[in-house]
């Protein structure tokens, strides 16, 4: 079980500051999970929540040099300006920055 408490939300639940906003899909075999705040940071697992664990990892390796940590957007942000992640097949969550990178923005 994970020991990080992560938080979902609708689209209309928009403000969030200081969290990387998770975007989830689920497939056939299990699931995917990108951060748009992130480019190139995705990952994949058999359950919602070993997908999430994956993310926090990906999301520390991604950021490992402090100095190019990208603040987060939000979810409004992504959704107005990312066609893609409008699609009703996302539900997104929220991993706070201070899980994956605990020197940002101190």
């Amino acid at each position: 079980m994970s020991r990080h408490k992560t938080t979902f939300n609708t689209m209309k639940d928009t403000q969030h500051a200081g969290a990387y906003v998770i975007a989830i899909a689920k497939g056939k075999d299990g699931y995917s999970a990108l951060s748009p705040d992130v480019p190139g940071c995705y990952t994949v697992g058999d359950t919602l929540e070993e997908t999430l664990d994956h993310m926090r990892e990906a999301l520390a390796f991604h950021l490992e040099d402090e100095d190019s940590v990208p603040e987060p957007k939000g979810i409004e942000y992504h959704l107005r300006n990312d066609a893609e992640l409008r699609d009703a097949r996302f539900i997104f969550a929220r991993i706070p920055v201070g899980e994956v990178a605990p020197l940002a923005f101190a």
